[in-house]
C-alpha cells in the first residue's frame, strides 16, 4: 500500500506501513520454512504547518503495533453506535530499562459540533491536531482493519 496522506490548513498526517521482518531456514527434511522475527506496523507521522506549508523536520512519528488495533476498532464501533469517537494511546519505548523513552500519546475525539473529528499526537510538551470529517474517519477505519493482514505478515 502507498501511503494515505491528509493535509489540513495547519497540520498534516502521513501513514504507511512497516513490513514484518522475517527468517528463512532448513530443517533437517531440507524444508525452507519461514518465522516471523517482528511484526510490522501502521507507521503515522503527524506534521506541523501554517497555510498549508508543513515542516517535516518537526513531525511526530507513532507506530500503530497489532496490540492496539483492536482498540482502535472498539472506539470506531462505538463511534458507529452513539456517535461518540474517544480514543486513547500512550506508548512508552523501552517502558522501564534503563534507556526509557518520552511518552507518546495519541488520541481521537469528537471536535466541534460541526461534524469534525480530532486526532492529536502529544509527546515532549508538543503537540499536533489534524481535524478530519467522518469520511476521513472512515477511510482511517478501512485502514486499520486492513492492517491486520499486513503487520502480520498474512
Amino acid at each position: 500500500m502507498s501511503q494515505l496522506e491528509f493535509f489540513r490548513t495547519k497540520s498534516a498526517l502521513k501513514a504507511d506501513f512497516i513490513e514484518p521482518t522475517w527468517d528463512k531456514y532448513t530443517d533437517k527434511n531440507g524444508q525452507i520454512h519461514t518465522n516471523i522475527l517482528r511484526h510490522g506496523a501502521l507507521y503515522l507521522e503527524f506534521a506541523p504547518g501554517e497555510d498549508k506549508v508543513y515542516d517535516w523536520t518537526k513531525k511526530i512519528g507513532f507506530a500503530i503495533s497489532f496490540n492496539d488495533i483492536p482498540t482502535i476498532l472498539e472506539s470506531f464501533h462505538k463511534l458507529r453506535k452513539n456517535g461518540e469517537l474517544s480514543l486513547k494511546l500512550v506508548h512508552v519505548p523501552n517502558k522501564g530499562k534503563e534507556n526509557e523513552g518520552k511518552s507518546k500519546e495519541i488520541s481521537m475525539f469528537n471536535g466541534k459540533n460541526d461534524g469534525t473529528y480530532m486526532i492529536t499526537i502529544k509527546t515532549d510538551g508538543k503537540s499536533i491536531t489534524v481535524p478530519m470529517k467522518i469520511g476521513d474517519i472512515l477511510l482511517l477505519e478501512k485502514v486499520f482493519q486492513d492492517s491486520i493482514k499486513i503487520i502480520c505478515g498474512y
